[in-house]
């Protein structure tokens, strides 16, 4: 959801082929290079990937085996190159990487977000800063980065996947096998239609999708489980990994257009659904209706979202147009289509037709004649095509100069915000730890809080069970919350500074509310009502949280996450 290295092969590459070992051996044959001179960016910024001799693609189509073999067969998959990756730069202290790509152009991102995402998988998202603002006198609407460079990097142990943008191209970076990553260069016009095959498609929408809702809290947290078929795990085996590409993106698109969610993992679920024999339609019908186990595991789980991971290629994706819980279901072929089908979960459609009198759609701006050209998450493409950028539509933010949205008709991200409550609410909050993003960066043994006998919360070793699962419940008038412990006590902030927690009030009392937002990491900022203090961890370590000073570093940063076992 990449190193370039110029070191060796300059005075062997021309003559020499590569042997590569992927579960089979490929006999290298008519051979290309790709290692390019060491550029000047490259000389003092880290390279995620160091490109490596690689056979032509019919040569590669003739001898691959597994997952290559199955890349290959793509036709969006446009060109591939072998590349060695440095895994370890996908870490919170990197600032900024390097990409050579094949035509050896170099290009720097520098940090946008990093974060823990479940299941033991981290996750880096760069972006280049914009030329045109620093080079005009743009509005504060103006966007500050350029989202034609974009990159989104999930790691787990040394194996990435990876989707990043240089001018508008997209790329990939996919795991093969024994210790090899591929660098593919993706032809978007050849990828599946988005929902419907080319046709602009008449969406009914309920009456109740006009009225704006009353939101109650300052963000909401959605969870989002993911199924995957019997077809998809055969055909990806980095399934796991692309999915979780995905929810940083759908995150990361959400950021950028001020929408106030945070989509929280819920789980896996490897079902036995089987795609044989069945179109994309069916088989979403299939998870949502006719699927117990599923319908379950989202109880259980309390997922207030579901999309479904399959192997079908006939479109990109499909999402139920509805905020009601019945319809909460998505189903992807294509990994970058999730924000797109999760808009359709809240009620959004493509493009403004002139005929409806609502601010659901998409935005795409294609002039003829024009060099800028782009498209929100929601809009079908433009011919000739326009970029899609990591944006739901929204009239107070502008792309060079140019509103990404209008206030009449294309404004998915206020609908969204506007409609978050009801999704939020499908199910109760789902308990989960609080982990302290300084104490765990700083290796100590006790990131998690705990709450004891007597009133005592001490920070403590993480560990599975329930004793350290708090949840953060509405609470009050004011978009609050209050913290509840897993034996019933809530968390207070005392007039002393300290924290403790007592039995829960019936009554609300301002000492156990708490005002909690999201952060650009997707941790957790929690402040006590009403005070300008935050709660959090002294660097020296010390026992038990305390209420200091809000500011925005990382011992206030709270990592909120239940982890499916």
């Amino acid at each position: 959801m990449w190193k370039m290295d110029s070191t060796g092969a300059e005075n062997v590459k021309k003559n020499i082929c590569m042997i590569i070992v992927l579960g089979a051996t490929l006999i290298m044959a008519s051979c290309s290079s790709s290692t390019p001179p060491m550029s000047t960016v490259g000389s003092v910024v880290p390279q995620l990937f160091t490109l490596q001799p690689t056979q032509n693609r019919q040569m590669l189509q003739k001898t691959a085996k597994g997952y290559l073999k199955t890349l290959l067969a793509d036709p969006a998959n446009e060109e591939f190159t072998l590349v060695n990756v440095d895994a370890s730069l996908i870490e919170g202290g990197t600032e900024n990487i390097v990409v050579t790509l094949p035509d050896r152009k170099t290009e720097k991102f520098h940090r946008r977000n990093f974060n823990f995402l479940a299941d033991g998988y981290e996750g880096w998202v760069g972006y280049q800063s914009s030329k045109w603002k620093a080079g005009s006198s743009g509005s504060e609407s103006e966007i500050d980065f350029d989202p034609k460079f974009y990159m989104s990097v999930i790691r787990l142990g040394n194996q990435l996947a990876a989707s990043f943008l240089v001018e508008g191209q997209r790329y990939r970076l996919v795991y093969i096998g024994s210790d090899t990553h591929v660098l593919i260069k993706v032809d978007e016009s050849k990828l599946p239609s988005e929902d419907a095959l080319g046709a602009e498609v008449e969406i009914p929408v309920s009456p109740a999708l006009e009225k704006p809702q009353q939101v109650s809290s300052a963000y909401s947290i959605i969870r989002l489980l993911f199924v995957s078929t019997v077809q998809s795990r055969a055909k990806n085996p980095n399934y796991r990994a692309d999915l979780m590409l995905g929810l940083q993106d759908v995150n990361q698109i959400a950021k950028n257009s001020k929408v106030n969610i945070t989509y929280e993992f819920a789980g896996f679920i490897d079902s036995a659904i089987d795609e044989v024999g069945k179109d994309f339609g069916t088989l979403l019908n299939e998870v949502q209706y006719n699927n117990p186990a599923v319908n379950a595991k989202r109880v259980e789980l309390r997922a207030d979202l579901v999309s479904m991971y399959v192997a079908n290629n006939e479109l990109c994706g499909a999402g139920k147009p509805s905020t009601n819980k019945t319809q909460g279901f998505s189903a992807i072929s294509c990994i970058t289509s999730l924000g797109h089908e999760i808009g359709h979960n809240f009620g959004m459609i493509h493009n403004w037709d002139g005929q409806t009198d609502t601010y659901i759609h998409g935005y795409r701006y294609g002039p003829d004649g024009g060099t800028l050209r782009f498209r929100t998450q929601m809009s079908y493409d433009c011919s000739p095509t326009c970029p899609r950028v990591p944006f739901y539509s929204n009239p107070r933010l502008s792309y060079q100069g140019q509103p990404l949205g209008t206030v009449a008709h294309h404004d998915v991200a206020r609908a969204i915000n506007e409609r978050r409550a009801s999704i939020e609410s499908f199910y109760p909050p789902m308990p989960g730890v609080l982990k302290n993003k300084g104490r765990l960066e700083q290796g100590s043994p006790h990131p998690c809080l705990q709450d004891f006998a007597g009133s005592n919360i001490q920070f403590v070793a993480c560990s599975p069970g329930p004793q350290q699962k708090w949840t953060l419940e509405p609470w009050g008038e004011a978009g609050t919350f209050r913290i509840v412990a897993p034996g019933g006590n809530c968390m207070v902030a005392r007039a002393d500074n300290s924290v403790l927690a007592e039995p829960c009030p019936a009554t609300v009392k301002d000492s156990l509310l708490w005002m909690v937002s999201a952060q650009p990491d997707h941790t957790l900022k929690i402040q006590s009502y009403n005070r300008n203090l935050c709660l959090g961890s002294q660097p020296s370590l010390k026992p038990g949280p305390e209420l200091l000073a809000c500011d925005n570093g990382r011992y206030q940063s709270w990592i909120n996450l239940d982890i499916p076992q």
